[in-house]
């Protein structure tokens, strides 16, 4: 892919990749030498950080002939001696075929400036934390018709702009069809489903000779003699479908083999699996409803909260020397009788999650769900009497996710 090919061009460059035979290896072995292992770690351990720039560089075009180096790399930085990006450490596990540089930024690494490029790169690596990222930056993406900026620029473009989105796009779903998880496939679904519907349309407006070859070979092509900005956007779009539907059978097939390779059996990792749920499906439902209140106006906490129940919240803040804002200690049945008494701000949207009736029967789940919340907020009384979650209670933590997510996405707020 063009893409591809310009970016590895230009990482080459920026990382002075060389294909030299004068590299320090040694000639017998194909590895590098004591000697220039030991100059290697003399020039890490005392020189600048230009001079470990080089040092990166060099490794990175050694490969994997300077894998032995790669602990004291490790080592280096974890003592915070060594300054490296996450770029270069990605560039240095890639190149060396070792994680142990990965393995220490997991440890000690700062993510907060990582760029989104990284974070995926990162994620096939093993950083499943990512996935959330990648999803939101799927979900402001995939749609080309919402970008601000006009037109489309070539593939072979090297800025930043919507070529790069085009790439990027398509690296998160390649990334999602190898670690995705269940919310990945639920993303993915949509996607699938609303990008089908644009292919669709898109195609009844082109004939049928417009729309055979739908590789990136022929999009290429059709930047080169300039085709019509229609059929190009068709295979734009068409590419990304398809990438977006094999993502999500190959997350469908992986999920599907782990649920029979535990299927009849109670195991622990099943319960483990289903307690970190309820506790999700718990944050995720104070999202939504503090989304809600919050949006009120700077007063919601006397607007929406009872008085009662801001008594305590101040409270137990109190008890715990301020730690927390006093909104951190709303229990589950607590988010419950806040939507009750401002029905008015969430009635639609959980009409449109599908919970019918008046306020007591549309939050009936809430109470179900409480019930099995006790047990993981108290897990000595749940390993004395020694209960496990039933194929009932898998089903009922299930119905909540899907429920709270329908609550959160018709609230604008991404799972």
């Amino acid at each position: 892919m063009v893409r591809n090919a310009n970016a590895t061009a230009r990482n080459q460059e920026t990382i002075g990749v060389s294909t030299s035979s004068d590299l320090p290896l040694d000639d017998d072995s194909g590895q590098v030498s004591p000697v220039e292992i030991t100059e290697f770690k003399l020039r890490i351990a005392h020189g600048s950080e230009y001079e470990h720039g080089e040092v990166v560089r060099e490794i990175v075009a050694l490969g994997a002939a300077a894998s032995p180096l790669v602990p004291f790399l490790a080592e280096q930085y974890r003592r915070g001696r060594l300054f490296l990006s996450p770029r270069e450490i990605i560039d240095v596990s890639s190149a060396t075929q070792s994680h142990e540089l990965i393995e220490a930024y997991k440890q000690v690494g700062d993510r907060q400036y990582v760029g989104i490029e990284d974070r995926t790169q990162l994620y096939r690596l093993g950083f499943v934390e990512f996935e959330p990222d990648l999803l939101h930056y799927l979900y402001e993406n995939w749609d080309r018709s919402k970008w601000d900026d006009a037109g489309l620029e070539p593939l072979t473009n090297e800025s930043y702009g919507r070529d790069f989105r085009l790439w990027m796009r398509r690296q998160i779903v390649d990334s999602l069809a190898e670690r995705g998880t269940q919310q990945a496939l639920d993303l993915l679904e949509v996607i699938r489903a609303r990008l089908a519907s644009q292919v669709q349309e898109q195609r009844a407006r082109l004939h049928d000779s417009d729309v055979v070859n739908t590789d990136l070979e022929h999009l290429e092509r059709l930047w080169s003699t300039k085709g019509s900005w229609e059929q190009i956007s068709f295979l734009v779009d068409e590419t990304l479908l398809n990438r977006v539907r094999e993502a999500a059978k190959r997350i469908r097939e992986r999920l599907e083999a782990v649920a029979t390779d535990v299927q009849g059996e109670v195991l622990e990792s099943d319960d483990m699996v289903l307690e970190a749920m309820a506790k999700r499906i718990e944050v995720d439902l104070a999202r939504f409803v503090l989304g809600a209140m919050t949006a009120v106006g700077p007063d919601w906490w006397e607007q929406c909260v009872p008085l009662p129940m801001r008594q305590r919240c101040a409270e137990r803040q109190e008890e715990e020397g301020n730690r927390h804002p006093k909104h951190a200690y709303f229990t589950l049945i607590d988010l419950k009788q806040l939507i009750q008494k401002n029905w008015q701000l969430f009635e639609a949207h959980l009409r449109a999650a599908g919970c019918q009736g008046g306020k007591d029967a549309a939050l009936a789940w809430l109470d179900q769900l409480n019930e099995l919340r006790r047990m993981v907020g108290h897990p000595l009384k749940k390993a004395i009497s020694g209960y496990n979650f039933t194929a009932k209670d898998r089903d009922l933590l299930q119905l909540c996710d899907e429920r709270v997510g329908r609550l959160l996405s018709n609230a604008g707020i991404w799972k």
